[in-house]
């Protein structure tokens, strides 16, 4: 797993980002902590559902994201 922290082109984190369907991008956004948008694309081409993955963003965010 990439560190959010680490030193990377914001481009790519954006692109990452913008890639993303639109449940998890909202999600995201709405969280209280940051996500790896490049972390979630991964989990989708394992064949995670975006359903699971924004459950789970709200489940570890306290809360409906």
């Amino acid at each position: 797993m990439i560190s959010i922290l680490a030193i990377r082109p914001s481009v790519d984190v954006m692109n990452a980002f913008d890639a993303l369907p639109r449940d998890l991008r909202e999600a995201i956004a709405s969280a209280p902590f940051a996500f790896d948008p490049e972390e979630i694309g991964r989990r989708l081409v394992r064949g995670r559902s975006s359903g699971s993955v924004v459950r789970e963003i709200e489940r570890v965010s306290g809360g409906a994201a």
